[in-house]
């Protein structure tokens, strides 16, 4: 299949314009991280319900939005504490309430608004939320640097795949969910990926990495980055959407460019901040 150049400038400049934004507020401070976080969440969750009711449904957009930019916020109200993500719930269950009181107000409305709405605000508030996390484990520039890495590593998959399966690609990965994607444009995705998650131990020392656990993180984080590729262009097809969204030229919309972002996140999360130290308890250590 050969390149498209046209295509690839226009994805080129927009994704250049797309990642200078969310690297310099990576990099800023937990603050800056924070404010990214809580956009791409509010923008995320309008396509995926724009998306829904594109389809016929009747989802309650404002109330899933609102919802989702606000469970990164309830989050980092109690970053470093030790019931972060049960803030996040607990939002989220009242988010869940707002979208019953509309439910019960509007007798044209059917309970799979309800869940589709709730879905949207979980697969992405939530998602979002732990990179938000990842980013408190350093707040200073070591922090931003090595959350910068991994945002580097699933841009860098993308764009290894993209080149890789427009330049070599044969064999159909999953031709029912997305047809484009081939077995070689994910091999090369990952390679590209794995470079910048071994950059980590090398450049941010504090975080100690060594080289094999950060190569087992960009493999683990790769295939996460694939399941939520394939899980939203899922999402798009049962909706019967081409794109989630206009917002990005030559990627659709912002939904479209967070996929994988959203399930890394929560993986690099746990493999960068929880499993260590479950790996150093001293109860773990006795049973290894």
């Amino acid at each position: 299949m050969a390149i498209n150049r046209k295509d690839v400038l226009t994805r080129t400049a927009v994704g250049a314009v797309y990642v200078l934004i969310m690297g310099v507020c990576t990099l800023l401070s937990w603050w800056t991280t924070l404010a990214a976080v809580c956009v791409t969440a509010g923008f995320c969750a309008w396509e995926f319900l724009s998306m829904a009711k594109s389809s016929g449904l009747h989802p309650y957009r404002s109330i899933g939005t609102v919802t989702a930019v606000c469970i990164p916020l309830a989050m980092a109200l109690n970053a470093g504490g030790t019931h972060i993500v049960a803030l996040g719930l607990a939002v989220a269950f009242l988010g869940g309430i707002c979208c019953l009181l509309r439910f019960f107000v509007h007798e044209q409305d059917g309970i799979v608004d309800v869940a589709v709405t709730v879905f949207a605000f979980l697969y992405v508030g939530l998602t979002l939320g732990s990179f938000l996390l990842l980013r408190d484990f350093d707040p200073g520039l070591g922090g931003g640097v090595m959350c910068l890495l991994i945002l580097l590593s699933i841009w860098g998959n993308d764009a290894f795949a993209y080149l890789g399966g427009s330049a070599f690609g044969k064999h159909k990965f999953a031709p029912k969910i997305s047809p484009k994607k081939t077995w070689e444009g994910v091999i090369c995705g990952m390679a590209g990926g794995i470079v910048f998650w071994m950059l980590i131990p090398l450049l941010c020392p504090n975080c100690g990495f060594s080289y094999p656990y950060a190569a087992l993180c960009g493999v683990l984080c790769g295939i996460l980055g694939i399941m939520g590729d394939l899980t939203e262009s899922h999402i798009k097809r049962s909706f019967n959407c081409k794109d989630s969204g206009t917002l990005m030229p030559g990627h659709g919309g912002m939904l479209d460019r967070s996929d994988s972002l959203l399930f890394v996140s929560v993986g690099a999360w746990f493999l960068v901040c929880v499993l260590p130290v479950f790996l150093q308890a001293p109860e773990v250590i006795a049973w290894l």
